[in-house]
């Protein structure tokens, strides 16, 4: 009977710090989409231009045709965090986490994007990326705290 207790609080427990892990995840995430993801500069310009990441966010799907996967990120972030708050489903919730942080770190070696008048070049990387890398090793990090915590109770007991 005890033991039941103890189990169950510390379940409560992994899922209000797992909570708290996604909750800051989404907070980035969507402060992300307020600010730009890189620089970029068209053939026929020598400065560069900001393109936001909820612009990035609707269209960037596109990018998948052209080869870049980092978009992909976003429907494996979603997941992550569906998954966090499934006790059954933290291992799937790692899964995806990890995917997502690859797809999106996979954005560091595009070198230039598709655009209306041609490939833009990147010049550089903006806030805006790195939040939206920042939300996602938060998603990661309540993923594993669950996966953690459960595994130390278990051997606790």
């Amino acid at each position: 009977m005890v033991l039941a207790y103890a189990t169950n609080v510390a379940t409560r427990r992994t899922n209000g710090l797992a909570r708290l892990f996604v909750g800051v995840s989404i907070l980035l995430f969507l402060a992300s989409l307020t600010q730009n993801p890189c620089r970029w500069a068209s053939p026929n310009e020598s400065d560069g231009q900001y393109f936001g990441c909820l612009a990035f966010l609707l269209i960037g799907w596109v990018g998948v045709f052209g080869g870049i996967v980092a978009w992909l990120a976003n429907p494996a972030l979603l997941l992550a965090w569906i998954f966090t708050f499934s006790r059954y489903r933290r291992v799937e919730a790692i899964v995806c986490s990890v995917a997502a942080l690859g797809l999106a770190l996979s954005f560091l070696a595009v070198k230039e994007i598709p655009g209306d008048n041609g490939s833009a070049k990147i010049i550089s990387y903006a806030l805006g990326y790195w939040l939206w890398i920042a939300s996602i090793v938060m998603a990661l990090a309540g993923s594993m705290e669950g996966v953690i915590r459960e595994r130390l109770t278990r051997a606790d007991s």
